[in-house]
């Protein structure tokens, strides 16, 4: 005979995994109006259009200056929200890290990202359509998936971190410019710094996959990579991978200017590691050391720096990821 206790368990244990499948996730909305020169103050129904498709509230914390969005994030991080959706670029992405990090949330959260900035590398990395519709669809069928985290001497960075010419094209390229000239931005800022670049002194020292390695010497630029693309698109890091625990990396010696715009064409193709003018690898850590003070990107954030030290976060914390069918993949991959 089956015990007169059987039933009402099972039931109770059903109820219990009910009760754990209709718990709502708290979701937050980080926004900074001025990214993408100013796109993202259009999205007033944003909050409103995520919750409806994610299927719960989405509690908004709009921002108007970089460390007020760094606060947010951090307060979102110790309020215990466990998703944080951010409708930015990639400066606003690393705004946002920063300051979960700074909380110490970045292990218990996941991220989102609704491109809305200048670039988008990272969110076009991982498969999020541009357009805000396409966006919000794709978050609602989205996984969540670990994801590599990078930080140049404590400031955090989830799609790359550049130097030397790159670092310099940032400095050139304001606000202003990329409200005017979105993407082409990059290009205009990058012309005007090509015909002014001089090399830097420098000596690097890296943990890569395959041991230790030194180098020392003229640098014209470098890059440490997380995710692919930076710049608009110019995939930097073609076949990085934003969950191995490795940063893609490659510098280019001191080159003339000629030299250093037919790289700079073979970067905007992918095709710039085949030349033996650039020097590639992936490493857990590095670090350079500069004669002088040297501009250095990360996420688009310029700094001078004369040492810059870098360190992997690996599965630091998670990213909704669209779920792509063959047809998403095809179409990315065009």
């Amino acid at each position: 005979r089956r015990p007169v206790h059987g039933p009402p368990r099972t039931r109770a244990r059903r109820a219990s995994a009910r009760a754990v499948t209709l718990r709502r996730v708290r979701t937050a909305l980080l926004t900074n109006p001025n990214a993408g020169g100013g796109s993202a103050s259009a999205f007033e129904d944003l909050p409103e259009r995520l919750a409806a498709a994610l299927g719960g509230a989405v509690e908004l914390r709009a921002s108007e200056t970089a460390e007020a969005l760094r606060a947010a994030a951090e307060a979102v991080g110790r309020e215990g929200f466990e998703r944080v959706l951010v409708a930015g670029g990639d400066g606003t992405v690393q705004l946002c890290v920063h300051g979960l990090a700074r909380a110490g949330a970045l292990g218990r959260v996941t991220l989102g990202i609704v491109p809305a900035g200048t670039g988008n590398d990272l969110a076009t990395f991982l498969g999020m359509p541009l357009d805000l519709d396409a966006a919000i669809a794709a978050l609602a069928r989205a996984r969540s998936a670990p994801l590599d985290l990078g930080d140049m001497n404590g400031q955090w960075f989830a799609n790359a971190s550049c130097g030397g010419y790159f670092g310099a094209v940032s400095e050139a390229t304001s606000s202003e410019l990329k409200s005017v000239a979105k993407r082409l931005a990059y290009v205009l800022a990058g012309a005007s710094v090509l015909l002014q670049h001089t090399p830097t002194s420098a000596r690097l020292r890296a943990d890569t996959e395959f041991g230790e390695i030194e180098w020392e010497g003229p640098l014209s630029l470098f890059a440490v990579c997380n995710g692919m693309t930076v710049g608009g698109g110019r995939p930097l890091a073609p076949e990085a991978s934003v969950s191995d625990g490795l940063l893609d990396v490659f510098f280019v010696r001191d080159v003339s200017t000629t030299s250093l715009a037919a790289l700079l064409l073979k970067m905007g193709r992918g095709a710039h590691l085949e030349d033996d003018r650039v020097i590639g690898f992936r490493a857990r850590s590095l670090s350079f050391e500069f004669a002088g003070p040297t501009p250095v990107n990360v996420d688009g954030e310029v700094a001078e720096v004369e040492r810059a030290v870098y360190r992997v976060h690996h599965h630091a914390t998670r990213i909704l990821m669209p779920d792509m069918t063959a047809a998403d993949a095809a179409a990315r991959a065009d």
